[in-house]
């Protein structure tokens, strides 16, 4: 029998777990921050608003009225060689540092691990600290992929515009990157809700190539600058990607610190390649940013 994840559990030390309630959000954004990246805050008050997530999917230590330690749990689903599996992904995990030591984060795992299991989840995805989470049973599974130095970038080839995405982009959207993952035996598409908190984050910007009113393409990036993160591309062809790249970082046409991840779809892939003196370099840090939330 599933216990019911959203009851009380009292801890060591007089601390107690639990769900989640409106009053705990500021500190919890709070916690977030201090402990991870202020765009953490951000990701955490996206998924708890959300309809398809809210408050049930995060838990809470709290020390009296004080949260010292947090978890999210994530629906998804994992598809694997055409066979979809019901997953879930811990997110947004951080500790008071006066409070690590405690098996805070251990206790949050198994609320996470039960709640799970009880939404029918066959399947765990993890991006986290490196061998952290070894502790509750993970293996390193698929390698995150490496990032592209890309400087200087190509010229734009079409009468392509590249513009901010819509609600009503999606449908093009998804389409675009399920037949860029459709080479690889594993992957994890977005949610419905997933896109939503994409296309209202703050901190990175989802954008479209239209073509004619068409989208033939589609990014995501962090804001412009001395460089430019370029994730989840995908596009309909070579030109469309080539485009895409062209048009990410305004500006000059040569960018000595312009970077890109490696899109796996193979258009890009070779645009990329074919734009610039590219090199390999290590992935950055332990989460792909700009990342879901």
């Amino acid at each position: 029998m599933i216990k019911n994840c959203s009851a009380a559990v009292s801890l060591p030390g007089g601390l107690v777990l639990r769900q989640a309630r409106p009053a705990d959000l500021d500190q919890i954004g709070a916690l977030l921050s201090a402990r991870g990246e202020p765009d953490d805050a951000v990701d955490h008050r996206l998924v708890v608003t959300d309809p398809d997530a809210g408050l049930s999917a995060c838990a809470v230590v709290v020390d009296g009225d004080r949260v010292v330690s947090t978890a999210t749990l994530l629906d998804e689903e994992v598809h694997i060689g055409g066979i979809r599996l019901p997953a879930g992904q811990v997110e947004l995990v951080a500790t008071e540092s006066e409070y690590e030591g405690r098996g805070l984060v251990r206790a949050l795992m198994n609320w996470a691990h039960e709640r799970s299991a009880a939404s029918g989840h066959l399947v765990q995805a993890m991006i986290g600290i490196p061998y952290f989470y070894r502790l509750f049973g993970y293996e390193y599974a698929i390698d995150v992929p490496q990032v592209l130095n890309v400087n200087s970038l190509p010229p734009a080839g079409g009468r392509s515009t590249l513009r901010a995405a819509r609600p009503s982009d999606v449908g093009a959207m998804a389409a675009l990157q399920a037949a860029a993952q459709s080479g690889f035996d594993v992957t994890m598409p977005h949610s419905a809700a997933c896109w939503r908190w994409l296309l209202a984050h703050e901190s990175s910007n989802l954008l479209v190539l239209d073509h004619d009113g068409t989208v033939i393409a589609t990014a995501r990036t962090t804001p412009p600058g001395d460089e430019t993160l370029l994730a989840e591309a995908a596009a309909r062809d070579e030109a469309a990607a080539r485009d895409l790249l062209s048009g990410i970082a305004p500006g000059p046409r040569t960018a000595p610190n312009r970077r890109a991840v490696l899109p796996p779809h193979p258009g890009c892939r070779r645009a990329a390649r074919r734009a610039a003196s590219v090199v390999l370099a290590a992935p950055h840090g332990g989460r792909d940013r700009p990342h879901r939330p």
